[in-house]
């Protein structure tokens, strides 16, 4: 099958995304947007990559994305995109909200990851009048909505939209996933980091998504054990797998450990070095 897919947004240029939760919607576009071109591929499916990363104006940007997928005769066009503006949920919409198998099947099964189910829309959008093919554009979630964000997983959403469109998917490795994210030479979870880094400690390290000298020496800062209460407690239980509150108790030591322990490291419940660059990696090309 031919599928078009577009990574929402420039990362420069007229046509940036939203921002929200210290992330910005272009960068999770090309997330998630990276694995499901690869996962495609993978599956030996031919991808057709209509995005588009600097432009002029963001007619020049649209019209850029719809004829790349018009010329090159895909079957099936997808675009990914992140929602702004109070709400919550995924929603996705085709021409004249038309009911599409593959959209409802990519609605669901984003939705299945916890998210709100917010429907098949209709809206006055470009890529989806202006595609000669059958059309989604999926809202994945809200990226100013930080249960949202607290969800954000690039290779689960993937997955449910690689599995709605064409009826199964494919695991990548851990590393295949920090090749592809980092591969475009940011990471939004170190630009969460740097943001949050910054409120707990009334630090000013630049904030741009990159691992440099910086964040290297913010990490010797750090030490979070029971009884911190700060932004960056909240960005490890996000990341440990527990209830984001930004007071670090009895659940979050124990679910620090348990992650500690999963990844060799001295399991004593406390956040320091070791243990933050050891999360920071999981997301970062080693």
């Amino acid at each position: 099958m031919k599928i078009a897919v577009d990574c929402g947004h420039t990362l420069r240029g007229s046509d940036t995304g939203a921002e929200g939760c210290g992330r910005k919607e272009q960068d999770l576009t090309r997330e998630v947007g990276s694995l499901v071109i690869k996962k495609l591929r993978q599956l030996g499916h031919e991808v057709i990559n209509c995005t588009v990363d600097t432009c002029g104006s963001v007619t020049d940007s649209l019209s850029s994305r719809v004829n790349t997928a018009n010329n090159n005769r895909a079957e099936i066009f997808i675009c990914i995109h992140f929602n702004c503006g109070g709400g919550h949920g995924t929603e996705v919409f085709t021409y004249n909200g038309r009911e599409l198998p593959q959209a409802r099947n990519v609605l669901n099964n984003i939705c299945s990851l916890g998210y709100t189910n917010r429907g098949i829309k209709s809206a006055n959008l470009y890529v989806i009048n202006h595609t000669n093919m059958p059309a989604m554009l999926i809202e994945c979630s809200f990226i100013d909505s930080q249960d949202d964000m607290n969800r954000y997983n690039a290779n689960d959403l993937a997955d449910a939209i690689v599995k709605g469109v064409v009826g199964q998917t494919v695991s990548v490795s851990q590393s295949a996933i920090n090749n592809v994210v980092h591969s475009l030479g940011y990471s939004a979870t170190v630009r969460d980091f740097q943001i949050q880094f910054n409120e707990a400690y009334n630090q000013r390290i630049y904030v741009d998504g990159l691992w440099g000298q910086q964040v290297e020496a913010a990490l010797h800062q750090i030490l979070l054990r029971n009884g911190s209460q700060n932004s960056l407690v909240g960005f490890v239980q996000c990341r440990v797998g527990t209830d984001v509150d930004y007071i670090y108790g009895n659940n979050t030591e124990e679910a620090v450990r348990r992650y500690q322990s999963a990844h060799g490291l001295t399991a004593d419940g406390i956040v320091g070095f070791n243990t933050m660059k050891c999360i920071l990696n999981e997301y970062k090309d080693k």
